[in-house]
């Protein structure tokens, strides 16, 4: 929820979340930030401990452009999936 109001305050290119966070799930903001048309065009990186293949499909299905596992994170990774979206 924290992330909400900033989102729709001033302009993004990208975001990266968590999908455990309290309040508001990292797959419920995607799906509120694809559901706005002034934000729908954002990337959405989903950064995650969840690494099964019904989790990763859940990510694309609300949208989100890339999904890290945790268990697969290192810095390197990060930085790649960022150039590749903005």
């Amino acid at each position: 929820m924290q992330a909400w109001e900033p989102l729709r305050s001033r302009p993004f290119d990208l975001l990266v979340s968590d999908v455990n966070m309290p309040e508001m799930s990292g797959f419920d903001l995607t799906e509120k930030v694809r559901s706005d048309r002034l934000l729908r065009h954002v990337s959405v990186i989903l950064v995650t401990a969840l690494g099964p293949m019904q989790d990763q499909a859940h990510g694309a299905d609300v949208g989100a452009d890339a999904y890290i596992t945790k268990g697969a994170f290192n810095d390197d990774r990060l930085i790649e999936a960022v150039r590749n979206f903005v």
